[in-house]
């Protein structure tokens, strides 16, 4: 009998998740077993990508920021008399 390599939890021969974690199982010639280090790299990957991705929206905040202030300095509302 396997087991999950996430929870501990017993898994049959032929399971590709495990039915109390939900983790990806993958069989091998013994047993199956949970693919431990593809669920870990997913999940880095995705911080790594979701991080990646605030950092370029904050820098294009900011650079929106810069031009808007400097258009107002250049470019003075002309008052309406």
């Amino acid at each position: 009998m396997a087991f999950c390599k996430n929870c501990g939890n017993k898994l049959n021969e032929n399971a590709k998740f495990c039915p109390k974690c939900g983790a990806k199982t993958t069989l091998s010639e013994n047993n199956a077993e949970v693919s431990s280090s593809q669920s870990v790299n997913g999940q880095e990957d995705d911080k790594s990508n979701s991080s990646c991705v605030m950092k370029t929206l904050k820098i294009a905040g900011y650079t929106f920021l810069i031009f808007l202030v400097i258009g107002f300095y250049w470019c003075p509302i002309k008052k309406l008399s």
